[in-house]
């Protein structure tokens, strides 16, 4: 059980490192699982040369970075902070996490309350149905603020250890506000952003993105500078910036390299059909490339292969195979014994879109959406239950891409289109 659940641990810090952008202010949690990921954080930063600012609430965690001969700092309150990188001790299915002892409760809520996003390293152990029906730590001086008390014992110092009793209040959030939110407990659960990547109870991979569905736009002018000052001016509210087929034969892989120190995920639309070009593509950064799915079997289990040896994500885009035939090639690829990160699918036509996402789903495989995506487009293909919806002319070719791409965005956030 220990040797599984440190496996779980090691693959899911892995999957973590996939959120390291050059340029991002990092900041490293107390939690024991963090140092998993510092160690292989060490690695990638020397292998792509990243430049990284790493910053801690501890001395004890800043000594821990310093051995490793990376720059570190301590927090200090106003620092803006990318992302944070923690642990937990039990989570549940609404996102709210308890801690226990050894963690300073009031300065770590501020460190990640106040962070863009906060990534959650988490093993199968750590999943419960609620939070709330085991102990929560509470320091002494804020014990008499809170009217809910079932049970209580002393743990250590001023340190407590209570049962709530769930009956007396409605919701999570009133228990944080009778703690008076950032206080002195080991509950959390008012991050602005979560990203939870770890296992549920069946042992099956689960990556939880902090809205339901992600933006990625295509960018695919054959003109470098014009493809940079589009970027520029959408990247507040996008996922996933595209790198175009057109871009890249008329720029080559090295304008990936321009695109280092936006802090967003970057796709590059290959299409590469063997292992040589993926290979090509890689060489020059990215996080996610794009195989044809017409590729052999052969070359497509290879492209994955090597793709996760270099900490890639692979997109396998069905757009070469005929309507008729993507169900049968997807089942193809869903028997190989590696499997991709996401499939897009062109939605102009929906011949058996539906039973390509649910198969995609219990596969655990995410599933974007392409085909001249409108905004009122976007409406009608919810209903699809799509991961990620891949925009092009629509924002590319418009007057004010700006307004378009955010009221996308606000779409996907808050369910309302202008």
């Amino acid at each position: 059980m220990i040797l599984r659940r440190l496996n779980e641990k090691k693959k899911v810090a892995e999957e973590a490192l996939f959120f390291v952008k050059n340029g991002i202010t990092l900041g490293l949690g107390e939690h024991y699982d963090v140092r998993i990921f510092l160690k292989l954080l060490v690695q990638k930063i020397k292998k792509e040369k990243l430049n990284v600012r790493i910053v801690v609430i501890s001395n004890i965690m800043k000594k821990l970075v310093s051995r490793y001969r990376l720059d570190v700092e301590m927090f200090k309150k106003g620092m803006k902070v990318d992302l944070v990188v923690n642990g937990v001790d039990n989570i549940d299915k609404h996102f709210n996490v308890t801690r226990g002892l050894n963690f300073a409760f009031v300065q770590e809520k501020y460190f990640e309350y106040n962070a863009k996003r906060v990534l959650l390293i988490v093993d199968s152990g750590k999943f419960v149905n609620d939070v709330l029906d085991d102990w929560i730590y509470v320091k002494w001086e804020y014990m008499h603020k809170i009217n809910f008390i079932d049970k209580i014992i002393r743990v250590k110092g001023d340190y407590y250890k209570i049962k709530i009793n769930k009956y007396e209040i409605q919701k999570i959030k009133h228990l944080e506000s009778e703690l008076e939110a950032i206080g002195g407990s080991g509950l959390f659960s008012k991050f602005k952003e979560v990203v939870i990547i770890g296992y549920d109870n069946n042992l099956k991979k689960a990556f939880i993105r902090p809205r339901e569905k992600l933006l990625q736009v295509a960018v695919d002018f054959s003109d470098k500078n014009k493809a940079l000052k589009l970027i520029e001016s959408i990247e507040e509210y996008v996922d996933i910036i595209e790198v175009g087929n057109s871009l890249i034969k008329s720029e080559g892989y090295g304008f990936v390299k321009k695109l280092k120190n936006y802090k967003k995920l970057i796709s590059i639309d290959a299409r590469v059909i063997n292992k040589e070009e993926l290979n090509l593509a890689i060489r020059e950064g990215g996080d996610i490339v794009s195989v044809l799915g017409g590729s052999s079997n052969k070359d497509t289990q290879e492209i994955i292969r090597e793709a996760k040896k270099n900490n890639k994500k692979v997109l396998i885009d069905l757009i070469d195979v005929k309507v008729e035939l993507r169900l049968k090639r997807l089942v193809e690829i869903l028997r190989l014994n590696e499997k991709p990160d996401i499939i897009c699918v062109n939605s102009e036509n929906v011949y058996n879109l539906r039973g390509l996402i649910k198969l995609c789903r219990i596969n655990r495989i995410m599933v974007a959406l392409s085909g001249k995506i409108t905004k009122n487009k976007m409406k009608d293909l919810m209903s699809y239950d799509p991961d990620i919806f891949l925009i092009e002319e629509v924002i590319t070719k418009s007057n004010n891409p700006r307004k378009i791409a955010k009221e996308m965005s606000d779409f996907l956030e808050k369910g309302k289109m202008y």
